[in-house]
C-alpha cells in the first residue's frame, strides 16, 4: 500500500521466483551449465549404490556424458581395475587385495590394522598361546613320523585338555597312539613331556614295539 497525494493506493506485490532472487541464480544450481560447471560446484553427490552421500571427487565426470549417479567405486570405468582403500584413501589395483573376499582394505593395511591385533591378541592370551604351541608341536611331529598331515584340529586339541588344569597343560604332550597312522581323534594319546621324549627316542631307533606299549599304557592311564 503506498499513500500519494494523502490518498491511499493499494498496488499488487512483486511475487519473486527462487531463480529469480541472485543467491538462488540458474548458474549457482547447475541449470543450463555444462556436467563440469555442476560438478564443480557440488561438494558431494549421493551415490545410488552406496545408498550415502560421497565427496565429489570419488564420481567420474565428463563433458560429453550426464552426471553419473555412480561412485568410482560402483562405476564400471573404475571398478573392474581398481578399488577403494578405506586406509589409503585411495583407488588401489585389484591385485593389492585379498581374492576371497571384497573388503576395502588392501592386503599391507589389512596386516596392519587387523591380522597383527589379532596376533598380538592371541600371544598375551595364555589359554590361546598353549593351544598354538600344542598344535604347532603336532605339526611338526608328523614330519617325524612321516606324515604330510593331520586330522586333529585346534578345537580337538582343547577337548583332549580340557580335564587337565591350566598350569598343568604344559606338562603333556599329544603323540599318535600307532605312529603308522596319521595321528586324529581316533589315534591319538596324552603323554607327559618325560614319556614323550622316552617314545621318540624309541621310535627314531625303529623300535615300534617299545612305543606302541608305552603309549597303550598312557591311554590305559589316563582311561582310569
Amino acid at each position: 500500500m503506498h499513500n500519494i497525494n494523502n490518498q491511499a493506493v493499494y498496488t499488487t506485490p512483486k511475487y519473486y521466483t527462487r531463480c529469480d532472487m541472485p543467491e538462488y541464480s540458474t548458474t549457482k544450481q547447475g541449470y543450463g551449465a555444462t556436467a563440469t560447471e555442476t560438478a564443480s560446484l557440488q561438494r558431494a553427490r549421493y551415490c545410488t549404490a552406496c545408498r550415502d552421500y560421497l565427496p565429489i571427487e570419488e564420481f567420474n565426470t565428463n563433458e560429453s556424458s550426464e552426471v553419473t549417479s555412480l561412485c568410482k567405486r560402483h562405476d564400471d570405468k573404475t571398478h573392474k581395475k581398481t578399488r577403494w582403500c578405506r586406509a589409503c584413501g585411495d583407488f588401489v589395483c585389484l591385485s593389492r587385495f585379498q581374492k576371497k573376499k571384497v573388503v576395502f582394505l588392501c592386503k599391507k593395511h589389512m596386516y596392519d590394522l587387523c591380522v597383527k591385533k589379532s596376533i598380538e591378541k592371541r600371544k598375551n592370551d595364555p589359554v590361546i598361546a598353549l593351544l598354538l604351541s600344542q598344535y604347532n608341536l603336532c605339526q611338526m611331529d608328523c614330519k617325524i613320523f612321516k606324515q604330510t598331515s593331520m586330522q586333529l584340529k585346534k578345537s580337538d586339541i582343547r577337548a583332549l585338555l580340557s580335564h587337565i588344569s591350566q598350569d598343568e597343560k604344559s606338562l603333556y604332550r599329544l603323540l599318535p597312539l600307532d605312529p603308522a597312522r596319521i595321528i586324529g581323534m581316533d589315534n591319538v594319546v596324552v603323554v607327559k613331556c618325560d614319556d614323550r621324549k622316552q617314545m621318540m627316542m624309541e621310535f627314531k631307533k625303529n623300535n615300534t614295539s617299545a612305543y606302541t606299549t608305552m603309549a597303550e599304557k598312557a591311554l590305559q592311564e589316563a582311561q582310569m
